[in-house]
């Protein structure tokens, strides 16, 4: 062999690369209690941080309310005056006829309340139910069960703007617990509510529980039903609970059909209020449109096969035809 073929040896690329050693795992640092200068001792500066901006904000808070009753009182002396001034150059006839017109204004106000209330407590009645289950208080931490309360005011409000509500009712919610005291906070809870129960027994007649657990598909959904949420907030950490609580109850289970209808990575374990959303969203609209209407841009949900929503719905139609 020649010196030229020994050189081309030499020099060839080498088919594999030398892997480099692995580098030896940091282990995180260990948060170091930390003290104020008042002398509270917090388990981090990050919590620390946490506490200074979350009591920031309660002064913030309490400021603005402060400032929002003031200018009330202001609109309220100023609406005062102007009515004073305007009585007084009232002769005995024209303040009777003016009393007896606010009398009039006062009753067929009442009388429109009163209608609205009957129509929306009769949309409810011919509709199904939704019940959320509290019973999981006992295997939730604090943070969890304000957050609990929290999506029920969420689905509450939801409903409320509705122009064909739901009867929405709150189950095994103890007299004495943290999701409660979180909820009284609300004004008129719950008895101003209206369209809201909260009872301490679920109501197993005709009741569905729904959890991504299921292998039961729910398609359609039946006036007939009441269609039970279970209260959990876990970040995925109380695994087949709701499935586990059906069947502790004896009652029928389904889930979603998140599936059939979206493709995502993400998890299809949604929070109370985006299911209660869904279920009130699907009595009008098909279930791609609900389910994607509802879902945050986070869950990166798309219609399966590019077809969503309405579009969805219309295809079906055209099918049929």
């Amino acid at each position: 062999m020649s010196s030229k073929d020994n050189n081309k040896q030499d020099n060839k690329v080498p088919t594999h690369r030398h892997r480099p050693p692995a580098k030896a795992k940091i282990p995180p640092p260990v948060a170091k209690p930390y003290t104020d200068a008042d002398g509270v001792v917090y388990p981090s500066k990050k919590a620390w941080k946490k506490a200074v901006k979350d009591a920031k904000y309660e002064v913030q808070k309490l400021e603005k309310r402060k400032k929002e009753k003031e200018e009330r009182g202001r609109k309220r002396e100023e609406r005062e005056r102007l009515q004073k001034k305007m009585e007084d150059g009232e002769t005995e006839e024209e303040k009777k006829m003016r009393e007896e017109r606010q009398r009039e204004a006062a009753k067929q106000r009442q009388k429109r309340i009163a209608d609205l209330k009957e129509d929306r407590r009769l949309k409810a009645d011919s509709a199904f139910k939704i019940t959320i289950d509290c019973g999981f208080e006992a295997d939730m931490v604090s943070k969890e069960r304000l957050s609990l309360a929290k999506q029920i005011i969420h689905c509450h409000a939801y409903n409320k703007r509705q122009e064909n509500p739901v009867r929405l009712d709150v189950a095994c919610l103890e007299e004495e617990c943290e999701t409660r005291d979180a909820l009284k906070k609300m004004d008129g809870f719950p008895g101003a509510w209206g369209l809201f129960d909260d009872t301490l027994a679920i109501k197993k007649e005709g009741a569905v529980y729904l959890t991504a657990d299921s292998d039961n598909v729910i398609e359609e959904l039946d006036a007939s039903k009441n269609y039970i949420i279970g209260g959990i907030v876990d970040r995925n950490r109380l695994k087949n609970f709701a499935i586990d609580r059906a069947k502790t109850l004896n009652v029928q289970h389904g889930r979603l059909p998140i599936n059939e209808h979206l493709e995502m990575t993400a998890t299809k374990v949604l929070t109370v209020n985006h299911v209660f959303e869904i279920l009130c969203r699907r009595r009008d609209v098909g279930w791609g449109d609900a389910l994607l209407n509802t879902l945050p841009e986070r869950k990166k949900a798309v219609g399966v096969d590019g077809v969503d929503g309405v579009e969805e719905e219309f295809e079906k139609e055209e099918k049929k035809i």
